[in-house]
């Protein structure tokens, strides 16, 4: 299974802090990915959310799976077929940077756009 990242970003601006309601960043986002798959009708997406290691593991991992669901739902209600789109919460569990400082949980706040 060959995965291929298309592009991380911060969950910072995406959604409102600790919850799975989107910004109106986040959806600016989302809709930018709507034309993205329009343009490719073949392509699945695995949509990956992540969180840094502040609160308790549970509750991470509910919230990263809760936003990644979000996240899908949007692009269903906007017209993307269910079985293109793969929502992930891995909440911390697999950082890109240490979590000693902000900087660097920070990092560990994103969704992964993966294509499958």
């Amino acid at each position: 299974n060959n995965l291929e990242k298309v592009f991380g970003v911060s969950t910072d601006f995406l959604f409102v802090r600790n919850t799975q309601t989107l910004s109106s960043a986040g959806t600016q986002l989302l809709d930018l990915v709507l034309g993205f798959m329009a343009k490719y009708p073949a392509l699945r997406l695995q949509i990956a959310c992540h969180t840094d290691n502040t609160g308790s593991a549970y509750t991470n991992q509910v919230l990263s799976e809760r936003r990644a669901e979000a996240m899908v739902n949007y692009l269903v209600m906007n017209g993307v077929s269910r079985n293109r789109l793969v929502p992930k919460g891995y909440g911390g569990t697999r950082p890109i940077a240490p979590n000693y400082q902000e900087s660097d949980r920070k990092n560990n706040r994103r969704v992964d756009f993966v294509i499958l």
